[in-house]
């Protein structure tokens, strides 16, 4: 039921506003401990004004060039994906077939994490794997995978659903 005397906002917004002078108020010995009191005053406070201004009045989208660049992304990804199935019979969104590249020594196991389900095949490994791994069919797979990752990654988050979203208001 909705309060009709406003007195539980209230509470609520003076809680808030307690919160984040706290919050404040225990970040400026830290703030100052590290340096970047000059950092903190000169960059990230204009900062948030701009970033405020942004979420007041919003951001213009070139839905067309926001659109070509996310088909790019994802054209990317998948010819990535097509090449790397076809060199290394494996589906590279599937951990369970990615751990057959371990299994097949495509992949060293020396220091790689490994959880219940095998070895570990986030982001910092196999970022890891194609920086120190010899040019070779290792470092292939590592490069497509990452390749596919972030094409992807990018293509969902800063273009497609941005222009979902931006259609929503």
């Amino acid at each position: 039921m909705l309060d009709p005397t406003g007195e539980e906002a209230v509470r609520y917004a003076c809680d808030d506003a307690i919160a984040a002078l706290l919050l404040g108020i225990g970040s400026e010995p830290v703030i100052q401990s590290w340096g970047l009191k000059d950092w903190y005053l000169d960059v990230e406070m204009p900062f948030v004004r701009v970033l405020r201004h942004m979420t007041d009045t919003g951001i213009p989208i070139d839905r067309t060039l926001a659109q070509k660049l996310g088909d790019d992304l994802s054209n990317q990804a998948s010819k990535a994906a097509v090449k790397f199935r076809a060199q290394f019979d494996a589906d590279p969104a599937s951990p369970k077939q990615l751990q057959t590249l371990f299994d097949r020594g495509i992949w060293p196991t020396e220091g790689v994490k490994r959880g219940k389900t095998g070895y570990s095949t986030d982001a910092s490994t196999i970022d890891h794997f194609c920086g120190y791994l010899p040019d070779g069919p290792g470092k292939e797979a590592a490069t497509l995978l990452l390749t596919i990752r972030e094409c992807s990654k990018a293509s969902s988050t800063y273009t497609t659903n941005l222009v979902v979203l931006a259609d929503q208001y």
